[in-house]
């Protein structure tokens, strides 16, 4: 959801027991994000006969549990369900359901954490990521998790560290990677952060997230046409989405806006995105984001201005 400085990028993102979670950009201020997708229940012994779509696997797991089962998976996985969700009492009582049955699950913790994260309570998710930690020392989402929660806090150092070993501890953890590449641009180390989302796009080559954020770590690095291909490999992976277009925007009318048909270029871009991005397209709002950002510049303002002034009716 978010933007670092003048780019737009996703937020960064955590786990969940069942399957790695994905962060999905918008057009608002940084912040760390909550998304994620459903997976299949683990294949437990009461778990094993479950199948059908999510929906139809959720409602086999609540039938069972109505039925009284002590089956700690059954619990954990209907609670990692509703955290997704967005239900969270309901996920922490199932995750402390499935403690109560099995106390040294890392996994169950670390989703229970998360449910404190999504509640601001950064304390006591703090207490059970590290609780997890010391039942699984080498637990790589509760490590990411603990970079979130070091973000929180504004320790941004302490976060990259963390991040750092996340990905170090699972090479394929595609959170700890994205998580590290966005903390490295925020501090611009454009080196560190082209090398955690190339590792992004190696594992997710369709990561829109990822082009946006290794385009604009080549753009720090000066390399304006590897920036160009990764910004439009997102357009080719969704461009309906006005991410792309703004960071396009950017890179022509400060880097290659040499000659008229350059800095006309970068009008399209700005028209493009400012297209997909309704709310942006008046006057007000777009002077508004532009000049909320320090590296805004009056030219881009100005640029922006006449596009939107195009657009309004």
């Amino acid at each position: 959801m978010r933007w670092f400085f003048l780019i737009v990028l996703g937020g960064c993102v955590s786990n969940t027991v069942v399957r790695p979670e994905v962060a999905v950009p918008e057009t608002s201020d940084s912040e760390v994000t909550e998304v994620a997708e459903a997976g299949a229940p683990p294949r437990s012994s009461c778990l094993r006969a479950i199948r059908g779509s999510a929906e139809e696997q959720r409602r086999a797991v609540e039938t069972l549990i109505a039925r009284g089962t002590q089956c700690a998976d059954a619990y954990a996985w209907l609670g990692a369900l509703q955290r997704r969700a967005g239900e969270y009492d309901e996920a922490a009582r199932n995750l402390r359901r499935a403690l109560s049955i099995r106390s040294d699950d890392a996994d169950v913790l670390v989703e229970l954490a998360l449910v404190h994260y999504a509640r601001d309570e950064h304390e006591l998710a703090r207490l059970a990521t590290h609780h997890a930690i010391q039942l699984d020392p080498r637990h790589a989402p509760a490590h990411n998790l603990l970079g979130l929660l070091a973000l929180k806090r504004g320790d941004v150092n302490e976060a990259i560290r963390l991040f750092e070993r996340a990905s170090e501890l699972d090479r394929q953890l595609v959170e700890g990677w994205m998580n590290l590449g966005q903390v490295s641009l925020s501090v611009r180390g454009y080196e560190a952060a082209e090398q955690a989302f190339e590792r992004v796009v190696a594992l997710d080559g369709d990561s829109y997230d990822a082009h946006i954020g290794l385009g604009v770590a080549r753009r720090g690095l000066g390399n304006l046409d590897g920036a160009e291909a990764s910004y439009r490999r997102a357009i080719a992976i969704a461009d309906e989405r006005p991410e792309a277009h703004f960071n396009l925007g950017v890179l022509y009318q400060d880097h290659r806006a040499t000659t008229p048909d350059t800095l006309l270029a970068a009008h399209g871009h700005f028209d493009a995105y400012l297209e997909r991005a309704p709310d942006d397209a008046t006057r007000e709002n777009v002077t508004r984001r532009c000049t909320g950002r320090r590296a805004c510049r009056p030219g881009r303002l100005q640029l922006l201005e006449q596009v939107a002034d195009v657009l309004t009716p």
